[in-house]
């Protein structure tokens, strides 16, 4: 009988052996690159945002209009922070 790290070892290689396709090579690495790099450009376009809050808070406005700017930042940045952890 089969062991669960044989079927495991199998799978794999037959992921591997799907991926290479007919022409004999595999995008993965290709798609690990380009993924890497979407993530990346995410964390970027997260930290600029990050660093404009404080200069878009600086004016001098009601009461009323300070807390719905509060509430509109920090659904922005629950936003950012949940699209960061998705896949």
């Amino acid at each position: 009988m089969r062991d669960i790290e044989e079927i495991i070892r199998d799978g794999m290689d037959f992921e591997r052996e799907r991926a290479r396709g007919r022409l004999g090579y595999s995008l993965v690495p290709l798609l690990v690159f380009l993924s890497d790099t979407a993530n990346i450009a995410r964390g970027q376009e997260r930290q600029a945002i990050m660093d404009a809050l404080p200069q878009l808070g600086a004016h001098k406005n009601d009461a009323a209009w300070n807390a719905g700017f509060k509430a509109a930042m920090n659904a922005v940045t629950r936003l950012l922070i949940e699209r960061s952890v998705a896949p």
